[in-house]
């Protein structure tokens, strides 16, 4: 491959700037600013916006526009003009005015890119090979076949690995056929919970609020919490008709609390009290407000626990034990809960177990009747169901801001262990969560509210017609050269980072239920896996043998260890001339001296370094709650032996030049057209950018290039008045 132009630039601050809005969570005043900013004219009070992430949760998806625009610049040659780049990419006037006149917002994601114009540059084009072996939410993979290249992602989760021939597979496969057919099974599915679930349920309530709640010995009630707050501004305090004055021992309650529920929902037979007590319905969300539960609405609620009680043995619930290697669980494994489906109270269960137990026999039907193809409709439903679990279990909160659920999985990305608050939600009357969770009618004049059927439209729309040019495979990506004897074009891969996520920890919540339902095409899904000899999908682990994250920061070696070696196959099935393009972003400065520094360890020279735009600022993606970086750094890496190597007395100059160049581009990476980044983040990611000079030098004593380019990047940062430099780097 011959020089390109992602060595030489990129149009940082468009680029940013549109992937800053794609990643907003409140999205809709962005739109109509981008608009204003690109002097567009809206259509009508909203925008139509079905986001990729709405198929399935994962963590650490990326803005599709810098996936899009890296993957473009990799494969055009660097005498392109911008124009003209920006064309190719999808963002033309001409583009955008279409979009906002149909009525969605104007992101590059909504583009189609210039299939036509990539080929004038790049004749060879559709040859290419793109790579991403950590493909995960598959942000990247996505964008590299939009453009019309070979695309293969390898993922070692089988959770993201499903998401991936969601996303990716199978709409490229089977278009818009696939689309249909998965909506018509959404629209029976929701006519049958009606019938079957809606006696248990008033139909116009919202969500149920519960107060976690203790029995004592004289059968008298000790809620876990005093008040609960409804809306910013209203707090209800909870009062109980028998309430508890016994001396009870505070450090022991929760235990109590876990074994009553434990219990409850395990006995044979049932006892209507200690369910009222434990889990203390305390008031419900109705149109205007909130009101107490009447006795007809306990009587549904018993009705619902007693027909649980009957047929509890014959549903397909999550009853996996959860791991005892499951960091992320420990809290609730403290606590005897060891066990998927005690994380629900019994209406809970008998919702999800009927409508799951639907699920799986429409898998295993259509499976039968239409082979692959049913496979692939049957993982949308699964998908469904894991959905409603995620929204629908005694782990929800109540988000008192916005007077919706907060989802189970909320716990783990806001502190990486999933744990109970004291009041929980109980969702909505099922069947109508499944309208939310699905959309099966949403078109573009109606909006979307995040359901899985307007993304998968907009999927097969895009990719439809590219199935042949798209291989999706469970694998390990630290054993590369055994999978791949054909040496690839281009790796570009965002890995995981450093101590941030716990992917395997996080994903077993979503195994539990989608095994369930998937198993009877569990062999199917998962038959060109590339770790049967490893891990087998019936397992309730999901693997995590080779898994380059650091557990904790005394794992840090682990991840350091993990991720050279996956550098170094990296190096063994790129073709010579190929391209390594790694995302990262840390606050930990030892997380990149690790990663730099393995590049350098794996024969890899970095060519170019992009900061660009990744996260919302309200994004938590640092361990702990701490607001993470809004940006990541775009690493660009050809083999060192390819590579123009710097003389040694050139040092000082490239750092200076490296310093002002990443200062520059760091600033250009807008979030918001008035905010700058933070003092920290400009530091961090600048001596990075300087400490990537490492792997150009030619020398053989590291240790003194290292501290030569970190002490002249030091003292130009404190002459351009850094003082967090000091801080960062401490003395050298």
């Amino acid at each position: 491959m011959k020089k390109t132009l992602i060595e030489k630039w990129l149009p940082i601050d468009i680029v940013s700037r549109d992937a800053a809005i794609e990643m907003s969570f409140k999205p809709q005043p962005a739109y109509y600013a981008r608009c204003k900013e690109l002097n567009l004219k809206c259509k009508g009070p909203g925008f139509y916006d079905p986001k990729i992430r709405s198929i399935h949760p994962w963590p650490a998806r990326r803005p599709r526009s810098v996936c899009r625009a890296i993957n473009l610049a990799c494969i055009l040659p660097p005498d392109i003009s911008e124009k003209e780049y920006l064309e190719a990419l999808g963002f033309s006037r001409n583009n955008l005015i279409e979009l906002v006149s149909k009525g969605y917002p104007p992101l590059i994601s909504y583009t189609k890119p210039d299939r036509e114009l990539i080929k004038k540059y790049n004749l060879t084009y559709s040859n290419v090979t793109i790579l991403d072996p950590m493909a995960g939410g598959g942000s990247i993979p996505l964008e590299a076949l939009a453009l019309g290249v070979k695309t293969v992602a390898l993922e070692y989760n089988p959770v993201a690995y499903l998401i991936l021939k969601a996303t990716i597979e199978y709409p490229a496969k089977y278009g818009l056929e696939l689309y249909r057919k998965v909506q018509d099974e959404v629209r029976k599915l929701i006519e049958w919970t009606m019938q079957t679930l809606g006696i248990y349920y008033k139909e116009h309530d919202g969500g149920y609020i519960i107060v976690r709640s203790i029995r004592c010995n004289k059968g008298h009630i000790r809620p876990l919490a005093s008040e609960v707050k409804l809306t910013p501004t209203c707090i209800k305090r909870v009062y109980v008709k028998e309430p508890c004055t016994c001396n009870l021992n505070t450090s022991t309650i929760e235990y109590t609390w876990a074994r009553q529920h434990k219990q409850l929902m395990l006995n044979k037979s049932v006892d209507d009290d200690l369910l009222l007590k434990v889990h203390l319905y305390f008031t419900k969300q109705v149109k205007g407000g909130f009101i107490d539960f009447s006795e007809s609405d306990i009587d549904l609620i018993l009705k619902a626990y007693h027909r649980f009680i009957e047929v509890r043995d014959n549903l397909a619930l999550p009853n996996s034990k959860i791991p005892y290697v499951n960091n992320a669980f420990s809290k609730v494994l403290k606590y005897g809960l060891n066990t998927f489906s005690l994380l629900l109270n019994p209406r809970q269960a008998l919702a999800l177990g009927l409508i799951s137990s639907y699920i799986r026999n429409r898998v295993k039907e259509l499976y039968e009747d239409e082979g692959e193809f049913g496979a692939a409709v049957s993982l949308y439903l699964a998908f469904g169901a894991s959905r409603m679990f995620d929204f629908n279990s005694i782990l929800t909160t109540w988000n008192y801001r916005t007077k919706t659920i907060r989802d189970s999985l909320a716990s783990y990305f806001s502190h990486r262990k999933f744990a109970f608050n004291s009041v929980y939600v109980e969702a909505v009357v099922p069947y109508r969560t499944l309208q939310w969770i699905f959309e099966p009618e949403s078109e573009v004049e109606k909006g979307t509210g995040g359901g899985i059927l307007p993304v998968l439209k907009e999927l097969c729309n895009l990719l439809e017609g590219l199935g042949d040019k798209v291989q999706v495979y469970q694998g390990d990506a630290l054993k590369l050269s055994r999978y791949f004897k054909e040496p690839l074009d281009i790796i570009h891969v965002d890995p995981p980072y450093y101590d941030v996520h716990t992917y395997s920890d996080m994903s077993e919540f979503s195994w539990s239920i989608i095994r369930e339902v998937l198993e009877p095409i569990l062999e199917h899904l998962f038959k060109n896996s590339l770790l049967l000899n490893e891990w087998n999908y019936r397992s309730n682990q999901v693997p995590r043998a080779s898994e380059i994250v650091a557990r904790s920061k005394a794992e840090k070696f682990r991840f350091d260890t993990l991720l050279r070696k996956f550098l170094m196959e990296s190096h063994k099935v790129l073709k010579d001339d190929g391209l390594l393009v790694l995302w990262f972003s840390h606050r930990d400065w030892e997380a990149w001296n690790m990663v730099i520094t393995s590049l350098l360890k794996a024969n890899f020279s970095i060519v170019k370094v992009y900061p660009m735009a990744s996260e919302h600022p309200s994004r938590l993606i640092t361990r702990g709650g701490k607001a993470g970086f809004n940006r990541a750094l775009i690493i660009v890496a050809r083999k060192r032996a390819k590579v123009k190597l710097v003389d040694e007395t050139r040092i000082e100059d490239e750092v200076s030049r490296l310093v002002d160049e990443a200062i520059m581009d760091i600033n250009r990476s807008k979030i918001t057209l008035n905010t700058k980044p933070t003092e920290e983040e400009i530091v961090l990611f600048t001596l990075a950018t300087a400490l990537t000079l490492i792997t150009k030098v030619a020398t053989e004593d590291y240790n003194k290039v290292k501290y030569v380019i970190l002490r002249k990047a030091k003292e130009i940062l404190k002459s351009k008045g850094y003082k967090s430099v000091e801080k960062i780097l401490g003395m050298l």
